[in-house]
């Protein structure tokens, strides 16, 4: 049986449920949204381990009953007792507590046939991801972190940057407003880079102008690749997640030649991941530059696109 754990909107993991009905495939699903009323666990020497997770209505899910466990997206959540602001200490500790008991159901459930790692994405870091794929031969934009406005002056006369955040994307709402962190241009001699000591270190890269983007999605070591032709569409050419709902770029499928074929499974081995996107520029002399990768990516606009049909492919992982 698979244990899937996933968000309770997300299409992706919906899709490929829709395929291990097909192959009647056995499986159970939990949402992050849906907080664990409680956990047993029992260890002895002589019996193993047991794993017990109480959820909401009665619903348990004993983890031995599972062969194969797929992280697509959330966390698992239990209940905490509600306590005074004055009892922040408790609280405090009945977090760390719950944290290292994640880690440990975390760490049963990956010794199991899996897809996806929760501590992998939480660990990811950008700036490591750069360093890997130029280990592997790939190229990258030259990337600078900066923490003030004298560095950034020496960097304003030499070309064009754009900035990103060093953490992986976040969004948060003000006055019902939602605000998404995107990469955009950034003027290093202007009024973008204030005078001073800024408040954090900042991340900048030297823009690399594009023919077109790449997208690919990778299942072990099964590469996805998809173009995506954002270059002449102002609103998407400096971050194709802009999206232009009236005039959507142009998405189809491509493929890598066997050098870049390689170099790109070699930076998946290396960084350690089974599944995920990777995003690469394609430049005007047709070099390929890497820019990140998603250990979440969102994977069924390209399936749709490009015809690949990836979730009958990790349904089939699942079913073999």
């Amino acid at each position: 049986m698979l244990l899937i754990l996933s968000n309770k909107t997300d299409h992706s993991t919906s899709a490929v449920i829709k395929w291990l009905l097909h192959y009647k495939t056995p499986f159970r699903r939990i949402n992050g949204e849906d907080d664990l009323l409680g956990v047993n666990i029992i260890m002895n020497t002589n019996e193993g381990i047991r794993i017990v997770l109480n959820g909401q209505g009665n619903e348990n899910y004993d983890l031995s009953h599972f062969e194969s466990f797929w992280y697509r997206r959330g966390d698992l959540q239990i209940v905490t007792p509600v306590l005074s602001i004055s009892q922040y200490a408790v609280i405090n500790t009945l977090k760390r507590e719950w944290h290292k008991l994640k880690e440990f159901i975390y760490y049963q459930l990956l010794l199991k046939k899996h897809l996806g790692n929760l501590s992998k994405e939480r660990d990811h870091l950008k700036l490591q991801s750069l360093d890997v794929a130029r280990s592997v031969g790939l190229r990258i934009p030259d990337t600078y972190v900066l923490s003030d406005k004298r560095t950034a002056n020496l960097l304003a006369t030499e070309s064009e940057f754009i900035t990103k955040a060093i953490d992986n994307l976040y969004s948060l709402t003000i006055n019902n407003r939602h605000y998404a962190s995107c990469t955009e241009m950034v003027n290093m001699g202007g009024e973008d880079v204030e005078e001073g000591i800024l408040c954090c270190p900042f991340l900048v890269q030297r823009y690399v102008k594009k023919k077109l983007e790449l997208r690919i999605f990778f299942l072990q070591d099964k590469l996805f690749p998809m173009a995506i032709f954002s270059q002449r569409n102002d609103k998407t050419m400096i971050d194709y997640r802009n999206y232009d709902n009236i005039k959507p770029n142009r998405n189809v499928p491509y493929i890598l030649s066997k050098e870049h074929n390689t170099k790109v499974l070699n930076f998946i081995q290396k960084i350690g991941m089974d599944t995920g996107s990777i995003d690469i520029i394609v430049t005007p002399e047709n070099d390929l530059v890497f820019l990140e990768v998603n250990h979440l990516g969102q994977f069924g606009w390209l399936s749709h696109n490009c015809n690949y049909f990836i979730e009958k492919h990790i349904a089939q992982y699942f079913n073999n």
